[in-house]
């Protein structure tokens, strides 16, 4: 199975229905329910969502959110190592760049941005 890594702004998306993002974001959370893809997300990505979802919706909510995210998707840890990798690498988007463990980050596909990657 492919493992995509899916950024933040695709998982706020998804659980605030937002806009004319949320059709690509339930078609990506969708490929992972049905085991098309394993989706994989950061651990900052977790703890930031809680922050904007707790903002948005209240801390119930928030909670509810992450607990999904934690039983459905692969958690990549972000360390020191993870940080000075993201300074380091030359990728343009230093969030992208940081949003894992070289290991972890390493072992997936190299694919184009999963919003464009699950029709």
């Amino acid at each position: 199975m492919k493992r995509v890594l899916i950024d933040t702004n695709v998982v706020v998306d998804f659980f605030l229905k937002r806009g004319e993002f949320f059709a690509n974001a339930d078609k990506i959370f969708a490929a992972v329910r049905t085991r098309k893809i394993q989706g994989c997300v950061s651990s900052s990505v977790v703890t930031d969502l809680h922050f904007i979802i707790g903002r948005k919706a209240g801390e119930r909510r928030a909670r509810e959110t992450v607990e999904s995210i934690y039983a459905t998707f692969a958690i990549l840890p972000v360390s020191r190592g993870t940080i000075g990798q993201a300074l380091n690498n030359g990728m343009a988007d230093f969030e992208d760049a940081g949003q894992g463990d070289g290991e972890s980050i390493l072992s997936l596909p190299a694919t184009k941005p999963v919003s464009l990657a699950v029709a």
